[in-house]
């Protein structure tokens, strides 16, 4: 589907605290287009190391339907997506963390909210009125041959571990190094996972700057898998 490259990414996010402590650290986003998906994309981590279980629920509408001399794209679905996240501080050493994915991919249900919204609005649909309403399809193609073929229905995504060593920790700053390695758990053929392994290591910083102000700031480099 796409070459093997190595990403480098930064990432920065500024967080007000208020007195729901649940909800201390950067926001999670997680772009969850099917190629991206699959691309050991990072997420944006705090540098303090902690014991931690979350569990966070995640869906998308996605359409796409191109094509050029080699490849074909046919991407009209819906991802939901249950990503479970386990952190175990070990002596306040190292973080020792699991992430696992659970895809569900469906026809979905907000192709008539969709069409309304780009109709209100006088926005570009990119060709999803020329397609059955909330009709499922996921196919990419190389040079006539099947890369990729999803159907509806529920599988495990890529499970990631990651490890994070904290270098300094004060209250208002905080520095560490932060690996991880995605393993190919998720089937390729059907859409739910790369295929191969992926890996990244990162470079987190917290910095206050203010009493009411903590920004965090990832500085990486990944190695997607290879579909």
């Amino acid at each position: 589907m796409c070459r093997r490259l190595p990403l480098v990414f930064f990432c920065a996010s500024i967080f007000i605290p208020s007195l729901v402590f649940s909800f201390e650290g950067p926001f999670q986003v997680k772009n969850q287009y099917p190629i991206f998906l699959h691309a050991n994309q990072p997420y944006l981590e705090k540098s303090s190391i902690e014991n931690s279980f979350s569990a966070s629920l995640s869906h998308s509408s996605t359409y796409t339907v191109q094509n050029s001399s080699n490849w074909y794209f046919g991407l009209d679905m819906e991802i939901t997506e249950l990503n479970l996240r386990y952190k175990r501080n070990f002596r306040d050493i190292v973080e020792i963390g699991l992430d696992v994915p659970v895809l569900i991919f469906s026809d979905g249900f907000m192709d008539g909210f969709l069409e309304w919204y780009h109709g209100s609005f006088g926005l570009p649909d990119y060709g999803r009125s020329n397609r059955p309403s909330n009709d499922f399809l996921y196919e990419v193609s190389k040079n006539g041959a099947i890369v990729v073929r999803g159907e509806t229905g529920t599988g495990l995504g890529d499970v990631r571990l990651t490890v994070k060593k904290p270098l300094i920790s004060s209250s208002d700053f905080g520095l560490s190094i932060k690996g991880d390695v995605e393993l190919p758990t998720g089937s390729a053929k059907k859409g739910y996972g790369n295929g191969s392994p992926g890996a990244d290591v990162s470079v987190l910083m917290d910095k206050g700057i203010s009493d009411r102000i903590m920004t965090y700031w990832n500085l990486g480099y990944a190695v997607p898998g290879d579909v």
